[in-house]
């Protein structure tokens, strides 16, 4: 359960700061605290009853608020090398992330066969086919991408 609400959470903080870094205090204190009260009982809610389904479309909600806003603020504010740069940046995260979260989802489905395999396949080269593992890995890559983009795009300005 960590897992899934951990991956809420990234994305919450990555979408206050994306859409709020240019409002008034009271404005984003009052976004804020909305944000938090809907992923609450979003997580809440995910938890109690253990949806996988209710997780995924939250998720993909939620990445689907971050990815336009990035793409518009880099191209609002950066130019040249700048802006390249930025945009590798972020889609080598963004593709980290989503391929993190697409082995999650093969290992939430083959989680059996997945096991059998990796004692048929034992020790050293095991690990290739632990995909929790490697979603754990891909996840922080795109998450700290994600991160460092959005700490460069929502930056005061000297």
């Amino acid at each position: 359960m960590c897992d899934d609400l951990s991956m809420f959470w990234v994305c919450a903080a990555i979408i206050y700061e994306l859409y709020t870094f240019e409002l008034s205090p009271s404005v984003r204190a009052t976004f804020g605290v909305v944000l938090t009260a809907v992923l609450g009982y979003i997580s809440a809610v995910h938890y109690q009853l253990n949806q996988l389904w209710l997780h995924n479309w939250t998720f993909i909600v939620l990445v689907t608020a971050i990815w336009p806003r990035v793409l518009y603020l880099i191209n609002r504010k950066l130019k040249g090398p700048e802006r390249r740069i930025t945009h590798q940046t972020f889609r080598f995260g963004g593709i980290s992330f989503l391929l993190g979260f697409v082995l999650w989802l093969i290992d939430g489905a083959a989680c059996k066969w997945l096991r059998e395999s990796r004692a048929t396949i034992g020790f050293p080269w095991e690990f290739v086919l632990e995909l929790h593992g490697w979603w754990h890995i891909l996840t922080s890559i795109g998450a700290g991408n994600a991160i460092r983009v959005t700490k460069r795009l929502t930056q005061k300005s000297s």
